[in-house]
């Protein structure tokens, strides 16, 4: 399988979801492979087909389906990554014979390294594990979600660690290109060290761990450097709204709000969800706080 082009042009989208990933599951939930075949080859980015699978393991699609698609198709890469992506959701182990396959089918796709990352966390696997993939898939492609379901994993159970968190971001930021969506981890890192260590005055808490800063600078590399790519695919559409929601809570009116207008009404549950219900009126009181905010500063300053 030919590797998918980064920079063809993205469908229209007015949310989170869109055609490629939408076919995929229709088609699988009603049991039409080819048309699922269609639709997977059909989505023109790693990240596109990544999304695809992402939605396929929630959908309504029978393990017996699965297993009969593995064993009709046992040369093509896309039912061993489909089932391992399903499997690896629940913490199924037997997911990884699955990524090894499909590894073997298609050494050239990241989707395998990065589905192994969904599964350590969810089977609370050692971070050695799920960094080996990260590694592994980086050099390919450097998906989104596994990165960010990698730093959550860092900030939960009774190992959590804000440190390593930061760590991780900082590692990332380091290594990404200018203009990648990936930086988002810094946010999420600020916001997740805040869940973990439960500050009473978080500005502080952040400005002490350098935090301030890099979520600043982080920003500047990201999502309003020239060469970021706007709403044209998922990763850029949640980095944005990761950075919205910690440039608010940092006192960043005017950035923030900067962000919330070019989503328009495009949100992700998370990290809205730290502000309230993850809804469009969660949103748009978001929206009209920071517009209330920019203009008092603007009289204050004499800008208005």
């Amino acid at each position: 399988m030919s590797a998918p082009d980064a920079a063809a042009d993205a469908l229209p989208r007015g949310s989170l979801g869109h055609s490629w990933a939408e076919r995929f599951r229709d088609a699988l939930e009603s049991a039409d492979l080819n048309r699922a075949l269609d639709a997977y080859e059909d989505a023109p980015s790693w990240e596109d087909r990544w999304f695809c699978l992402e939605v396929a393991s929630n959908a309504s699609v029978s393990g017996e389906l699965l297993d009969s698609w593995c064993v009709g198709w046992p040369d093509h890469v896309l039912p061993y990554l489909t089932r391992g992506a399903t499997r690896a959701r629940v913490g199924d182990p037997e997911a990884i014979a699955d990524f090894d396959r499909a590894s073997d089918l298609d050494a050239a796709s990241p989707l395998p390294w990065g589905q192994r990352v969904v599964l350590a966390r969810a089977v609370g696997a050692p971070t050695s594990t799920s960094a080996s993939a990260l590694a592994k898939m980086m050099p390919l492609a450097g998906l989104y979600e596994p990165h960010v379901d990698y730093l959550l994993g860092l900030g939960e159970g009774a190992a959590a660690s804000s440190a390593n968190m930061v760590e991780f971001a900082e590692n990332v930021c380091h290594v990404v290109p200018a203009g990648s969506p990936l930086a988002a981890v810094m946010p999420l890192a600020a916001i997740r060290s805040m869940m973990v260590d439960v500050p009473d005055d978080h500005l502080t808490y952040l400005k002490d761990l350098g935090l301030f800063d890099a979520v600043l600078m982080a920003a500047g590399q990201s999502v309003f450097h020239p060469d970021f790519d706007g709403q044209s695919a998922v990763p850029s559409i949640k980095a944005m709204n990761a950075f919205a929601v910690a440039l608010s809570i940092l006192a960043q009116d005017d950035l923030a709000l900067i962000l919330v207008n070019r989503l328009g009404n495009t949100f992700t549950d998370w990290p809205l969800c730290l502000l309230g219900q993850p809804d469009l009126h969660t949103w748009r009181e978001l929206r009209e706080r920071l517009m209330a905010k920019s203009e008092a500063v603007a009289l204050a300053n004499g800008r208005a």
